[in-house]
């Protein structure tokens, strides 16, 4: 398939359905210091979060869903996040859904990176 990363939103979104490839935020919102707004460190934002996404409704609703996979592989400095990503994976696995950590696609692109997500979304 050609990159979408020039793609409009359009183009994204109607590829992710025709996928059935669905995103969702582990944070629903966070509170931050006047001031703090444009700080987004996760060390900082850890201990901000005021709401997490019910991401086990989701999971729990959607019966189709065959995997779980975040962009994150790392969680120093993040304990909070980390916890809840254990109990999404506890979860997963409880559910018999595959789950994996998957290095960001963001900031530096690397033959490296391609191989590890094509390994883990093309099974």
């Amino acid at each position: 398939m050609p990159s979408l990363k020039n793609a409009s939103y359009k183009e994204k979104i109607a590829f992710s359905r025709h996928k059935k490839v669905g995103f969702i935020d582990l944070i629903r919102s966070v509170e931050v210091p006047i001031g703090s707004e444009c700080t987004y460190e996760d060390a900082f934002i850890d201990n901000k979060v005021a709401e997490w996404n019910d991401v086990f409704s989701l999971l729990s609703n959607i019966k189709t869903v065959e995997q779980v996979l975040f962009t994150r592989k790392s969680f120093k400095d993040i304990p909070n996040i980390r916890k809840r990503i254990e109990e999404v994976h506890s979860f997963c696995v409880q559910s018999d859904i595959k789950f994996s950590l998957l290095p960001t696609p963001a900031r530096i692109y690397s033959d490296k990176k391609l191989n590890i997500w094509q390994k883990n979304i093309l099974m």
